[in-house]
């Protein structure tokens, strides 16, 4: 029973410790804007660029898998990762080119994209037909309280401290990590008796003739893939709505208690719709929402927006972790999914941003907004080939 209690207290710690990184959410932009001198489009860009590290996330897994570290595949790679992370924010607080960031936010990319590969496998050794739903509660419960507790703080330190600073504090979350990792009991797994180079042929035979897998890539990647506006909401609530740093960090907060109640909204009301109803409504009312972004004028409207922001992302984020689940084929299921989850973080984090930044400085915020609307439709398009299998 112990052992139970500090292997949900180690789960609590590091997926709190990823939403906690919305700490940074506000100092961030500000300090790429302030410090560095940099426009909106070479912001956008050099967050898309160092978002990169988790598209690949199925490498981590295949390493960890397949090359144990004295018999174990994820205690030492997470701390690893977990001081990878550290370093990253420990050097970003002192960095004070476009290259020296842009090289410190990639070592911190790389370690908690790494992190949470190496967290994920070890729940699910973990996990039993009696405790599986009990891990994954304390995990992403514990990642929106981070989120909850970290976004407004993040914005209020501002009137105290420098950006800087608060690089320097967040690169203390990751150490968190290691102080729990000891908590958990990994038994050593000898070296696998089929090497990697069995199991890729396996892999790429299957996506080789399965295409309804290309189908549902190409779907999720344009879902994710339309120009987002973050940066430039940003700097638009702030610049000319004139919100500061603290309502900022607030805005952060509640979307992500807006999350909470999406993810309730799912468990109780969506999970039995059928997926291709869900994804045609989804993919409807999110064009819709996309252009109330319109009628921010001041504090009121931004809160209201970014709450059901934030209740509508978590739904269409769950919906679409339900269509990769049932889309992985047997034998695969793992790499399938990281893969997938890779081609949505490929859309979200690196094309959607870099898109956006750069329509930005030709069209300004307004226009992209209609743009992003109007690119929401076009999942519509692979979303045909794929119905009959939802």
């Amino acid at each position: 029973m112990r052992k139970e209690v500090w292997q949900y207290i180690f789960f609590g710690v590091i997926y709190f410790v990823q939403g906690a990184l919305s700490l940074t959410a506000v100092a961030m932009p500000i300090f790429l804007r302030e410090h560095l001198m940099l426009t909106i489009p070479q912001i956008t860009t050099l967050l898309a660029i160092a978002s990169i590290p988790w598209v690949v996330k199925p490498v981590y897994g295949i390493l960890s898998d397949y090359y144990p570290i004295n018999g174990l595949r994820r205690k030492p790679y997470l701390i690893a990762s977990s001081m990878l992370a550290s370093l990253g924010w420990l050097y970003t607080s002192g960095a004070d080119t476009y290259g020296t960031v842009l090289l410190s936010q990639l070592c911190a990319a790389l370690g908690i994209a790494a992190s949470d590969v190496f967290a994920d496998g070890l729940a699910v050794q973990k996990s039993t037909a009696k405790t599986a739903g009990r891990i994954q509660s304390v995990c992403w419960g514990s990642r929106s309280a981070g989120a909850i507790a970290t976004g407004a703080v993040g914005g209020a330190l501002l009137r105290f401290i420098t950006p800087q600073q608060v690089f320097l504090a967040t690169s203390i979350l990751p150490l968190l990590v290691l102080a729990t990792v000891v908590m958990v009991e990994e038994k050593p797994s000898a070296r696998r008796q089929r090497g990697i180079s069995h199991f890729l042929a396996l892999a790429v035979r299957t996506y080789a003739n399965e295409r309804m897998l290309w189908w549902v890539a190409l779907f999720l990647f344009l879902w994710w893939a339309a120009p987002s506006f973050g940066t430039p909401l940003f700097f638009f609530l702030r610049d000319t709505v004139g919100l500061g740093a603290a309502t900022l960090g607030l805005l952060q907060s509640v979307s992500s208690i807006g999350g909470v109640l999406g993810a309730v909204l799912f468990w109780t009301r969506l999970d039995k719709c059928s997926l291709r109803s869900l994804f045609l409504w989804l993919i409807l009312i999110n064009v819709a929402f996309t252009l109330l972004f319109y009628l921010v004028t001041g504090v009121g409207t931004a809160l209201a927006i970014y709450f059901v922001n934030g209740i509508l992302g978590v739904i269409i984020v769950i919906a679409s972790m339900r269509l990769i689940v049932g889309a992985c084929p047997k034998g695969i299921e793992a790499t399938t999914f990281a893969l997938f989850t890779g081609i949505v973080n490929l859309g979200s984090s690196v094309v959607a941003p870099y898109v956006g930044g750069q329509l930005y400085a030709i069209i300004g915020y307004r226009p992209l907004i209609l743009v992003s609307a109007v690119m929401g439709l076009i999942p519509l398009l692979a979303f045909k080939k794929i119905t009959k299998n939802l």
